[in-house]
């Protein structure tokens, strides 16, 4: 309650205030929400999400002595490159949406490294998924291996800045549409 103006005469205006702040938060909040769910309702957030929860399922019935040894089938040609080098494993499931070039030579740079990159930018990899390999091993630590795992940007769709192909993907399905008469709409043939 707001106290009579005798008794406290900043009463009202801090009411106010405190009424003004806590409505402009209300708002940000659902600004957040409604960006939120249009996000998260994009075929590729519900694809990725979806594969999520698969993944988890197939994993559950799965003993831990052979789920260990899954990710063993795909290091394969990591585990060739690697006879002297340290292999950055990356901690995501996606798309390399994009890979950070100048972060890396200035690692090389400082560190005296030599770092190969195994995947690129449009590339799926899994969770453990080699993406890179560093010599000399012995100068990589745990923080040197976050460090070069922070240039590599992880999503759940394609993005063409880095990826030629997802841009040519992307012309060639936009052409498609517009061309085909079930789809013929004006805005496909403009963009």
């Amino acid at each position: 309650s707001i106290q009579p103006v005798r008794e406290q005469p900043q009463g009202p205006q801090i009411t106010a205030t405190v009424g003004l702040y806590l409505m402009l938060a209300t708002f940000a909040s659902l600004i957040l929400l409604v960006q939120h769910i249009s996000t998260m309702l994009q075929a590729p957030n519900i694809a990725a999400a979806a594969g999520a929860k698969l993944v988890d399922v197939i994993l559950s019935d799965i003993p831990d002595e052979i789920r260990s040894d899954i990710g063993q089938g795909q290091s394969d040609r990591a585990a060739l490159a690697v006879t002297e080098g340290y292999l950055v494993r990356i901690l995501d499931t996606g798309y390399i949406q994009s890979i950070d070039p100048d972060y890396i030579l200035t690692l090389v740079r400082e560190k005296d490294l030599t770092i190969q990159i195994m995947q690129r930018p449009g590339d799926y990899v899994w969770r453990d998924a080699g993406v890179a390999v560093v010599w000399p091993a012995a100068q990589v630590d745990e923080r040197l291996d976050k460090t070069i795992r922070r240039a590599f940007r992880i999503g759940n769709q394609r993005t063409p800045t880095q990826d030629v192909e997802c841009a040519v993907n992307q012309l060639v399905e936009m052409a498609v549409r517009a061309m085909s008469p079930a789809i013929n709409d004006p805005f496909t043939a403009m963009t």
